[in-house]
């Protein structure tokens, strides 16, 4: 269940599935793991429905073990990248540009020819950090997780976009996010001339979200890009509510992790309780 395939590998393979491969794809992400019930949900014959299973296992999109049939990731994948296709949220799909503990990023071109991204969230690197860190989930298995996980950072960004500095929100579809796409560099990386403003825009940007009602929730040098005198907030799928019980000592950590950050490569010294007062106005 631990398959996981190149975006850009499956976009190619896409054109060469039919619509009855998506059915049988289709049945068994919604549980129809023996042969038998496959054949009802699709209404296919017990002929064409083991053909097409056997092709689905034969290109790892499936897998059989004691007599049923399991979705491997590439097939969650296959699913989405199907209906951002059939959508046209997407037409074409290029290298993988980011590497995240728990997504993947994948350049890519609109319906419109724009530039964007596709985000491919992935399972955590484990159930304990991931319950731990994300109020609201709880035991469920890497499927719905990161399901949660697109779904939650598509709800943040369409609550903050334009408003706050993140990326455009396109389109989703079970586990991956199309956004538009930034060409910039991660903070930690970044050499900045004026290192003071930047990192008052970035407590600019915290409080805009803390205005509309969101706190990161996981801010730090990582996940927060420099581009063209900007600065915007990326990877927001543990956001957590302003109301949330505990959300004050999550927006002061989302706050230290930044001003450390300065103080270390810039010996910028800023007064935590002084930013956070000036984000909340308290």
């Amino acid at each position: 269940m631990n398959d996981v395939r190149g975006i850009k590998q499956l976009a190619y393979l896409y054109k060469t599935l039919r619509r009855e491969d998506f059915r049988i794809l289709h049945a068994i992400e919604r549980g129809m793991v023996y042969l038998e019930d496959i054949t009802t949900f699709t209404k296919m014959d017990l002929k064409d429905a083991s053909y097409f299973l056997g092709r689905l296992s034969k290109i790892k999109l499936v897998e059989y073990h004691e007599e049923r049939y399991n979705l491997k990731y590439s097939g969650l994948d296959m699913l989405s990248l199907g209906y951002l296709y059939e959508n046209n949220a997407i037409k074409a799909v290029g290298d993988q540009i980011g590497y995240g503990k728990e997504s993947d990023v994948f350049e890519s071109i609109g319906n419109g020819d724009e530039e964007c991204v596709l985000k491919v969230h992935r399972e955590g690197i484990s159930f304990k950090n991931v319950l731990k860190n994300r109020p609201g989930m709880s035991k469920e298995d890497w499927v719905k997780i990161s399901k949660k996980s697109a779904f939650r950072e598509q709800t943040a960004l369409k609550r903050l976009y334009p408003y706050v500095s993140v990326p455009k929100p396109i389109a989703s579809n079970r586990h991956v996010n199309v956004m538009g796409r930034i060409d910039g560099c991660q903070l930690n990386r970044a050499d900045l001339e004026d290192p003071g403003w930047f990192l008052d825009k970035i407590l600019d940007e915290v409080k805009k979200s803390y205005e509309r009602g969101i706190i990161h929730g996981d801010l730090s040098k990582y996940n927060v890009l420099v581009s063209d005198g900007e600065v915007f907030l990326i990877d927001w799928p543990q956001y957590v509510e302003t109301g949330f019980w505990g959300s004050e000592d999550i927006l002061k950590r989302d706050i230290k992790n930044i001003i450390d950050h300065f103080s270390r490569k810039y010996s910028l010294n800023t007064d935590l309780e002084e930013a956070f007062k000036r984000i909340t106005r308290r």
